[in-house]
């Protein structure tokens, strides 16, 4: 039986156990093995550390309001204590975890673990409110038996798919968006590894049909012909790709924020003459981020934009010390501050500095010398995620530019990593920007669906493409 636990409003649920999911101390592993054990001191320290680093560190508690991270952590502590597995020790923690609700803030389980645990060779999407098949990855099972995209999974172990990962996988999986959440699902392994699933599926023609597969995504065997079979057309071919749809108009794929796609960008931006193409086409889904893009942005950008700001936790010792004895000693919050902005005009303080945190002060970006001057159409959805985002944010404020798709993940930042008791580790995000938990919206939404996906096509390219042409029209009848 799962336990529930009441934290300042949330439900909390202790480990879960399931057939197929990872479940209590006593299930083998792949090799028939016992799952790894961990002692009662090691998993109260790894709560502790989340519990410690998360308090000091984390820059999002006000985006959880009904959390109180105190009495989380006392809820959280009897769990950790009784006898368990690493693997369920672990799970404890990512739960624990997830209830700061941010996407850079997770537990990563031990390398031991990530070889016992796996998924099912299927990547889904959650389009038009069902759980979509989008990618397969070649495991023995697909090979022998395909399964489409556009095939609804309509459930797993005989329970309703979104019941299931509402119940058993979302507790653990730590995001600030609906969409981010979703998204993680595919990249949250919590099968045991090679275990049999049983699913129940509605393929594109209709035809509803239940199959045992097994959870074995990492045995997927990629060849190139394989790559080409089952890879979703997106995270086909190159990162950096472009491509003329006519005389005026270019296509230009960005799937990595790295310097290899910066600096091909920036050549072929400074590339132009009078040729430049009248609009470029943007294409930064599947970008998970990486390094946020600054020489790309002023590359698109025709006049000075302001910058975004962000503030990190800041904790200076002598610091919060003073400031409570002066609460003590009866200072007012007014004089606090006028002491405050003398020790920063000295140099004593940092500009940014106010209680509790340091705020960058808000910059602005340059255009670059050479920087295209056309109309530009950026596309994103929910795997447009952290730099990539980050750059479409800045760009969305230009006069020259649309964003048409689906809202991004939702989730940027800069983590600091801490090892934890059993080889895992946690990543904690310091930064706080307007964007976590929100996601940058598109000006023109356009949408997925399941009849796309079975028929292959690219609805939000197309919906691109329709805008430029109605935008192309509108314009001929006002110049006439």
């Amino acid at each position: 039986m799962a336990k529930t636990f009441r934290v300042s409003g949330l439900i909390v649920i202790s480990f879960v156990t399931y057939a197929g999911i990872c479940p209590a101390g006593q299930q083998e592993n792949i090799i028939g093995q016992k799952m790894p054990e961990i002692t009662k001191e090691q998993r109260i320290l790894g709560l502790v550390t989340i519990y410690q680093v998360a308090k000091h560190h984390f820059a999002y508690f006000e985006q959880v309001p009904e959390l109180n991270w105190d009495q989380a952590f006392m809820e959280y502590l009897p769990l950790v204590e009784k006898e368990q597995s690493l693997l369920e020790c672990y799970r404890t923690l990512q739960q624990f975890t997830a209830l700061l609700e941010d996407g850079h803030t997770q537990v990563y389980l031990p390398e031991e673990l990530r070889r016992q645990t796996d998924n099912l060779p299927i990547i889904l999407g959650y389009i038009e409110e069902q759980w979509v098949v989008i990618e397969r990855w070649p495991s023995q099972d697909i090979l022998e038996e395909d399964i489409p995209p556009g095939t609804a999974l309509l459930e797993i172990d005989g329970v309703d798919t979104n019941e299931y990962i509402q119940n058993k996988i979302f507790p653990y999986v730590a995001h600030g968006t609906i969409q981010g959440r979703r998204d993680r699902v595919n990249w949250a392994n919590f099968f045991t590894r090679n275990a049999e699933v049983k699913i129940k599926l509605r393929y594109p023609n209709g035809n509803v049909k239940t199959r045992i597969i097994k959870a074995n995504r990492k045995s997927a065997i990629w060849t190139p012909e394989n790559r080409e079979k089952y890879f979703a057309k997106l995270r086909k071919g190159p990162d950096f790709l472009t491509e003329k749809l006519d005389d005026n108009n270019l296509y230009i794929r960005y799937r990595q924020c790295n310097p290899k796609c910066e600096g091909r960008f920036v050549s072929l931006i400074e590339s132009f003459d009078t040729s430049a193409p009248s609009i470029i086409i943007l294409d930064l889904r599947e970008n998970g981020g990486g390094n946020t893009p600054h020489e790309t942005i002023k590359h698109l950008i025709s006049k000075r934009m302001p910058d975004r700001y962000s503030k990190t936790r800041c904790s200076i010792s002598s610091i919060d010390a003073s400031i409570k004895m002066a609460s003590k000693m009866g200072v007012t919050e007014e004089q606090l501050l006028e002491r405050l902005n003398e020790a920063k005009d000295k140099g004593e303080l940092p500009k940014g500095y106010i209680p509790g945190w340091l705020v960058s002060k808000q910059g602005h970006v340059e255009p670059a010398e050479k920087h295209y001057k056309g109309q530009i159409i950026i596309l994103i959805d929910v795997t447009t995620g952290s730099a990539a985002e980050d750059m479409a944010a800045k760009l969305k404020a230009a006069d020259n530019v649309k964003i048409i798709g689906e809202p991004t993940n939702g989730s940027t930042g800069t983590p600091m990593f801490y090892d934890l008791p059993g080889g895992g580790r946690l990543r904690v995000c310091t930064i706080n920007t307007p964007l976590s938990g929100i996601g940058v919206q598109p000006d023109i939404p356009a949408h997925r669906t399941i009849n796309g996906i079975a028929t292959g096509k690219d609805e939000i390219l197309e919906a691109a493409i329709e805008y430029v042409l109605l935008t192309k029209d509108f314009e001929k009848r006002i110049d006439k």
